[in-house]
């Protein structure tokens, strides 16, 4: 990963992660099943499924325990994971720290590190990303406008420190044309 990120940062002067999920917290599901579809409904995330009983494989690779998920929310959602200490956002930052730091060893600013991350925000990697002050790009089509605090409305955007919603820095709004 590291020579393939050292090739493409001395071609570009930036790197765009599409997807920054599947460095952080992927879903992963049973390949081979009859339904692609339902497989991949059934999933879970890697790292933050300590105790499921369809994915009892996944206990091994977690990095939150049992009490730090919130059984309220779908797996998928922002909010399933609800809390990580320092220790544990450092591990889920483990690749994306990769990423980074070859970034910086080529003289490459934060800002030059863009993540987007259109559908949803997982806690993991909105804390991943906030660590390294990375910001988002974000759809303002999809935006809640009967939610004052939802992640894809504009104003909810903030080039300068953590906003009210508590988002990574930089984030950049874009108006989805359709």
């Amino acid at each position: 990963m590291g020579a393939r990120l050292g090739k493409m940062l001395s071609e570009y002067d930036g790197l765009r992660i599409d997807h920054p999920h599947g460095l952080v917290c992927p879903w992963v599901y049973r390949a081979g099943q009859a339904d692609p579809l339902r497989a991949v409904q059934g999933g879970a995330r890697l790292f933050s499924s300590p105790d499921l009983p369809d994915h009892p494989e996944l206990a091994r690779y977690a990095i939150v325990a049992p009490e730090q998920l919130d059984r309220a929310r779908a797996r998928h959602a922002d909010g399933w994971v609800k809390s990580l200490t320092p220790e544990q956002v450092g591990r889920y930052a483990r690749l994306f720290d990769t990423v980074v730091r070859a970034a910086r060893e080529r003289g490459r600013a934060r800002e030059d590190v863009l993540c987007e991350v259109l559908s949803t925000l997982p806690f993991e990697l909105s804390q991943v990303m906030a660590r390294d002050g990375l910001g988002r790009f974000r759809v303002t089509q999809k935006a809640d406008l009967d939610n004052p605090a939802d992640v894809y409305r504009s104003e909810n955007a903030s080039p300068r420190g953590l906003d009210h919603g508590g988002q990574p820095r930089h984030e950049v709004a874009l108006a989805a044309r359709g």
